[in-house]
């Protein structure tokens, strides 16, 4: 059977075909137009910078990275080694277990040996070597005995030759996107999230020889199953192979879609599937971030793709098979709660679907189905429980640092909280919403679609932010011909059904677009399937989805040649060097690692330094003291215990600290500064003060003037506490009175040899290093 033939092998028009073609062609055209108004392509920095894509074929490019591609090669053989061995021992079947599901089951393995090495406190390079080379040496003879690197024949090997010339051209265009996302894996890490706990955090543990209590970052105590991984190379000093890990759950992703999409339809959709979700223009540069998501979004698919199959197998009569599946299914899914704490969201979906009797009215079927989801849950459980054992014996709360009212939260106050939830509630207007009518959840609702497809970023005319990353048009002209469709399938019903759930879940919750992810992997097979039907009927309509696509990597391409702290061309071909970058380039890392090379040429490493204002200190050379954005500063609860200048700096010597590096540009910045006041405040105060503030979102955005007069009676509440407040005069004078010794400075004030002074490179500019006077 031809692999671009529909599986179900019709192509008979029903009366609604020719309804579905004309609104299909009127809404790529209205939403594709409308689209690029309000996401214009920057046509200029293609101009301008093309050549930048020739950058990247000097040689330095290849031979500068050769221990970043051997350590990502080794990491996918092993693997493949450990996932495919473990399917050979629990399905008792030697071949046929496809990449996609070996490589995330190794990894997800691999990832709680490295955690029991953080346990035991023997987390350091050499043992890491050993775990690797011993588990390649015994498990590698074995899958390769039984045939498991064994290229398994099949129809997709001579595909190029015979299919038709869209979808030989949707593969060549999803090469775009995959480059990208391999290229832009070389820079090195700079993104906020990466560099304040994704890889600061394994790199600390690396530095202790293990896992350990860190106080001021509380995400630390998140689960952190893909972050364990990056573990890895860090060990190895290779600080860009995380990026190319995140990288590889994109590349599984995108094939898992394309079998997903083929099995629902045929080679088509499955690679119009891929396509759509690859093109996504925020997806190829996020992928080559050192973040979790995409690690998420692949076990999100996976445990769906593994919870049908089993049900597909019960319903064949194939009880052994279906619980080895149902078994394979929940440590996957185990795999998606190691991830995140949200995951419990998705996994209650998939237990529904497997406790779901469907048409069966016998107590018996009823029993079975629900042993079947019991099962799969114990299973998820089983293996997701060491985050959360560990969690109960360091904090006695399985979910630190969250539901503060059922478990204890110590280092993390009612405020902290409470700003978590406000900074999360900034994304789409979504504190506005809390305090809303329900007339006006019912207009959020109609309207959410729209406005995150067209208006992502803060836009001033539009302050609706849903942290920048635009979506693409084609995920919202597809949306409603789901209306129109008729060839549904029980899979193809619950690929909707999860699709849907993901999306309302992402809606009421944390309206970031990346977390849209997971829910648009699960829907692009199907808006696949949909476009394909459409194809068959009417060839026309394959530029109804080609081109939207095509602009949205028109738009990554531009996006990716400006010169910013995205674009990978010059730093990764060697023609700026890395340092230069970093300290020069990059908005997250150019202030701090001023100070931080000057740290490293000027002190020893075991000299504890505090820092004030950085919450991201992956590249700090010394031993430090620090908290992440949503923690309490250190210096600021010290404050609170020891309101005084001589207090202050009594604590700083007990605690043995050194040197002060104090981001004072970023803390002045006006968009920090405020958020700033309100953490010195102490918490019940602030507690106090920003719930006020985050209740009157709602009149800011409907009642702008009555919101001015509130705003102004407000800030002189703030200035009158902060004024009365013994500890913030003692923390400005510690920071601002001349009391320590100045030894660097970088930003405005700092002045050239003929005393001029040099100008500001940036908004945030001006960082300064005090030392410690001894007592």
């Amino acid at each position: 059977m031809n692999i671009f033939t529909p599986n179900n092998g019709s192509t008979k028009c029903d009366s609604s075909d020719s309804r579905k073609h004309i609104v299909f062609l009127f809404l790529a055209s209205a939403i594709g137009i409308l689209y690029i108004y309000h996401n214009p392509a920057r046509f200029d920095a293609l101009r301008i910078n093309y050549y930048a894509f020739l950058l990247i074929l000097k040689p330095y490019t290849f031979y500068a990275h050769i221990a970043e591609f051997v350590c990502i090669t080794i990491l996918w053989l092993i693997g493949h080694v450990i996932g495919t061995f473990f399917l050979q021992f629990l399905t008792k079947q030697n071949t046929g277990h496809k990449i996609t599901k070996t490589v995330p089951l190794g990894w997800g393995i691999l990832s709680f040996v490295i955690f029991g090495l953080a346990l035991a406190q023997c987390l350091n390079r050499t043992a890491i070597a050993l775990i690797l080379a011993g588990i390649f040496a015994c498990l590698g003879p074995v899958v390769w005995k039984r045939g498991g690197f064994r290229r398994e024949k099949s129809q997709e090997k001579s595909w190029f030759g015979t299919a038709p010339w869209d979808v030989i051209l949707a593969g060549f265009l999803l090469m775009i996107p995959l480059a990208f996302a391999f290229f832009c894996s070389l820079m090195p890490p700079t993104q906020s999230d990466g560099l304040r706990y994704h890889l600061s955090v394994p790199k600390l543990y690396l530095e202790h020889g293990g896992f350990y209590s860190i106080p001021n970052i509380a995400f630390s105590n998140f689960p952190f199953l893909i972050e364990y991984l990056y573990a890895i190379p860090l060990a190895f000093g290779l600080d860009s192979t995380p990026k190319m890990i995140h990288a590889s759950f994109f590349l599984l992703t995108i094939r898992l879609i394309y079998d997903m999409g083929r099995r629902m339809g045929c080679g088509r959709s499955g690679m119009y599937g891929a396509l759509l979700f690859a093109s996504v223009p925020f997806a190829s540069i996020f992928a080559s971030w050192s973040f979790m998501e995409m690690g998420l979004t692949l076990y999100t698919l996976l445990t769906l793709a593994l919870c049908l199959d089993a049900m597909e197998e019960e319903k064949k009569g194939a009880g052994a098979a279906s619980r080895r599946s149902i078994v394979v299914c929940g440590i996957s899914g185990g795999f998606l709660l190691s991830c995140k704490y949200t995951a419990l969201a998705p996994l209650f979906l998939f237990f529904l679907m497997l406790a779901w009797p469907g048409l069966s009215v016998s107590w018996k079927g009823v029993q079975k189905k629900l042993m079947r989801a019991i099962l799969f849950g114990i299973v998820v459980f089983l293996v997701a429980s060491p985050w959360f054992i560990k969690n109960i014996v360091l904090w006695g709360n399985p979910v630190y640092p969250f539901a503060g009212g059922i478990f204890p939260t110590p280092n993390w106050s009612r405020f902290n909280d409470l700003f978590f939830r406000f900074h999360a509630g900034m994304k789409g207007h979504y504190n506005e919403l809390m305090y809303s009518p329900a007339w006006e959840w019912i207009r959020d609702a109609v309207t959410l679609p729209f406005r995150v497809t067209f208006y992502p970023g803060d836009k001033i005319w539009h302050p609706d932010d849903f942290g920048s990353w635009q979506v693409g048009p084609v995920w919202l002209t597809l949306t409603p011909l789901l209306l129109l469709y008729r060839s549904w399938t029980p899979r193809k019903v619950l690929h909707l059904i999860a699709g849907v759930f993901l999306y309302l879940v992402w809606a009421y919750t944390y309206r970031d677009s990346r977390f849209l992810l997971p829910a648009m992997a699960v829907m692009a097979p199907l808006f696949a399937v949909v476009v394909e039907e459409m194809v068959l009927h009417r060839s026309w309509t394959k530029w109804c989805f080609i081109a939207p696509v095509f602009y949205c990597l028109i738009f990554t391409s531009s996006v990716i040649l400006l010169p910013t702290k995205n674009a990978p061309w010059w730093v990764v071909s060697g023609t700026i060097s890395k340092d230069f970058y970093l300290e020069n380039v990059c908005d997250f890392t150019r202030n701090p690692n001023q100070a931080f090379r000057w740290l490293k040429e000027n002190t020893r490493a075991e000299e504890t330094v505090l820092l004030h204002g950085i919450e991201h200190p992956f590249y700090c050379p010394n031993k430090f003291i620090g908290a992440d954005w949503f923690n309490t500063d250190p210096l600021i609860a010290w404050s609170w215990e020891s309101p005084s200048v001589e207090g202050l700096l009594e604590q700083l010597r007990k605690e043995k600290i050194r040197y002060i590096v104090y981001y004072y540009g970023k803390i002045k910045h006006p968009g920090h500064f405020q958020f700033y006041r309100l953490f010195r405040l102490p918490p019940e105060k602030g507690y106090k003060f920003l719930k006020e503030f985050m209740e009157k979102q709602y009149s800011r955005m409907h009642y702008p003037l009555a919101y001015k007069e509130w705003e102004y009676r407000f800030i002189q509440e703030m200035n009158e506490e902060e004024k009365n407040s013994e500890s913030i005069q003692a923390l400005e004078t510690l920071l601002d009175g001349g009391v320590l010794k100045e030894v660097f400075r970088f930003g405005p004030e700092k002045t050239a040899e003929n005393g001029q002074t040099i100008q500001s490179i940036g908004a945030d500019d001006g960082i300064v290093i005090y030392k410690m006077l001894e007592s």
